[in-house]
């Protein structure tokens, strides 16, 4: 099966520093096949047999010895990128931003959600395991990774539709 591993937080703003070329190879070690790098923010494609869980459990670690840091990793099957895609909920898709979940948050959620401040013409779309923003300024938004983990009690971590896209298409 082919997995798209979306790693949290590497390669911002010059810290946590994480080499596609050093990552590929991190994943290869693991026996898993087909192994690419998309862009250098923490996109991750692989084949490799087992269940979600486990494959985490198994690259987190990894990932960690080898560059010294915690990355939380959450990944995706294709089908599921298509879904994601297929559901975006907002126009134009340059201010759509997807958060992934590690997993479904609780029926509280939307509440605390809710609660985050935003600026004039932010929306927000909680669908399952993933979040849509839509966000006219982005560099400015009060959604951030920290408060949507708070709210969502999960790990969360952002990608704009066009990224959320190409994945779809290179893990198809």
């Amino acid at each position: 099966m082919t997995w798209v591993a979306l790693l949290r937080a590497i390669n911002v703003g010059g810290n946590r520093k994480v080499p596609m070329a050093d990552l590929r190879a991190v994943t290869e070690g693991l026996g898993w096949t087909r192994v690419r790098t998309h862009l250098a923010s923490g996109n991750l494609l692989f084949d490799a047999d087992g269940e979600r869980a486990a494959l985490i459990g198994v690259l987190e670690p990894a990932i960690r010895d080898r560059f010294g840091f915690e990355v939380p990793v959450v990944l995706r099957t294709h089908e599921e990128l298509v879904r994601v895609v297929r559901e975006v909920p907002y126009d134009p898709p340059d201010r759509t931003f997807v958060w992934f979940l590690d997993r479904v948050p609780g029926d509280d959620a939307s509440e605390r959600i809710e609660a985050i401040p935003r600026k004039e013409g932010e929306r927000w779309l909680l669908v399952g395991d993933h979040l849509y923003t839509d966000l006219p300024s982005a560099a400015d938004t009060k959604f951030t990774a920290d408060r949507i983990d708070r709210a969502t009690r999960a790990t969360a971590t952002a990608r704009n539709l066009r990224t959320t896209t190409a994945l779809r298409d290179l893990s198809g």
